[in-house]
């Protein structure tokens, strides 16, 4: 028999890590101010309230057709002119998306570096037979406790995965403005961006938010606009731009599914134990899909930071409760 602990940023901020939003806004504000303002200035978001990683997780899902929609009309057409102003608004998303690469690639590949692990604080003592799934980047369970990798999970990668010489270069930060040349009419707008590392990081780091589906953004915005006389040389880069934001912001939960049901399938799971995890979040479809429907009978246990988080999981434990009787 074995214990399942699913683990979210609470158990590092247990540990008094800095690991809450504000302080990799503290990060961004200090090595590259721009970009923090970039993300929280960016119109386009699904929420404008930062609090928990949860939020700003959910509020990275970008609403694409409005985005679209405000580029297309800040940048009218002008067939009578030298330069009828083709690129004018793929330009115009890239310089407001570009932000997106430092701040879920390079920039918090580099403050997941810079957090002491050694200074961790307090300790849990985990049952014997625990096995750990965790959404936390960081090693703490194996840095701390010596928990040897086969009984963990990294369910959106971890930090040691990425290779550190990806951070030696200089130019940390490359995003907050695009140069337009005189000439950027006969240009690629793809060379108005630096995706520095982003590909490399988000191999390895999945940061960003369910919502954000690169296919289904181009599916949906082509339907919408395929018909329009001009797709192919003003619609369409616009639409190329909005698909690379959303890659670049995207956590795949399904993607990960058959990972997760293979590791919990592995063991005998006879209890659960939540500690420090958003589960009404945007994970909360792990819960609904792998986690209840293979474990809503055995014991369950919540560790909550305070109050409005127990009532949380009551609330949750309750729906779970009256769905399963139905």
């Amino acid at each position: 028999m074995a214990t399942l602990v699913i683990l979210g940023n609470g158990f590092d901020l247990f540990h008094e890590l800095p690991t809450a939003w504000k302080d990799y806004k503290g990060y961004l504000l200090n090595v590259h101010g721009q970009i923090a303002r970039d993300f929280e200035d960016f119109p386009f978001l699904n929420s404008a309230v930062f609090d928990r990683w949860s939020d700003v997780e959910a509020a990275l899902a970008l609403e694409y057709q409005e985005c679209l929609e405000d580029a297309l009309g800040s940048c009218p057409l002008n067939l009578l002119a030298d330069n009828p102003g083709w690129n004018d608004p793929a330009i115009d998303i890239e310089v407001q998306t570009g932000f997106i690469n430092d701040f879920t690639g390079e920039l918090f590949l580099s403050w997941l570096f810079s957090i002491d692990l050694s200074q961790a604080r307090n300790e849990t003592v985990f049952p014997e037979d625990a096995v750990f799934v965790t959404y936390n980047y960081t090693t703490v369970l194996e840095d701390r406790y010596g928990i040897p990798d086969c009984r963990i999970l990294h369910i959106h990668g971890k930090a040691s995965n990425v290779e550190t010489s990806i951070l030696l270069n200089e130019d940390l930060g490359t995003v907050p403005h695009a140069y337009i040349p005189d000439d950027w009419d006969e240009m690629q707008v793809e060379e108005f961006r630096d995706e520095h590392n982003q590909e490399v990081v988000s191999s390895e780091i999945q940061f960003g938010s369910p919502y954000n589906e690169p296919a289904k953004v181009r599916e949906n915005l082509e339907g919408m606009y395929g018909d329009d006389d001009f797709y192919d040389v003003r619609v369409e880069p616009c639409v190329t731009a909005l698909e690379k934001y959303s890659k670049a912001a995207s956590k795949r939960l399904a993607d990960n599914y058959p990972t997760l049901a293979t590791f919990v399938e592995r063991w005998e799971i006879d209890r659960v134990i939540v500690f420090g995890h958003s589960f009404c979040g945007v994970d909360k479809p792990y819960y609904e899909d792998i986690f209840v429907p293979r474990f809503g009978d055995r014991p369950w246990v919540f560790i909550a930071y305070n109050e409005g988080d127990a009532d949380l999981a009551k609330g949750f434990v309750s729906r779970w409760a009256s769905e399963t009787m139905k």
